[in-house]
């Protein structure tokens, strides 16, 4: 499953990260798949926009897997 929330394409519900349809601005506010989401820092487009607090040292998912650890 796969859900365009604005500007984010969220891959999976399990998901910790979306990726950027477009470029985004730090202090812009997107939708996203769980509500609106403040930009902290530019994403180029392609890259990916964490839409949930992700605590240091844990598995970041998307595509429904893991992925990397949090730093």
């Amino acid at each position: 499953m796969s859900a365009a929330a604005g500007p984010l394409l969220w891959l999976d519900p399990a998901d910790d990260v979306a990726v950027a349809l477009r470029g985004l601005r730090a202090g812009e506010s997107v939708a996203g798949p769980a509500g609106v989401l403040l930009i902290g820092d530019d994403v180029p487009q392609g890259h990916k926009v964490a839409v949930r607090d992700v605590a240091e040292g844990a598995p970041v998912h998307k595509y429904g897997t893991a992925i990397g650890i949090a730093v």
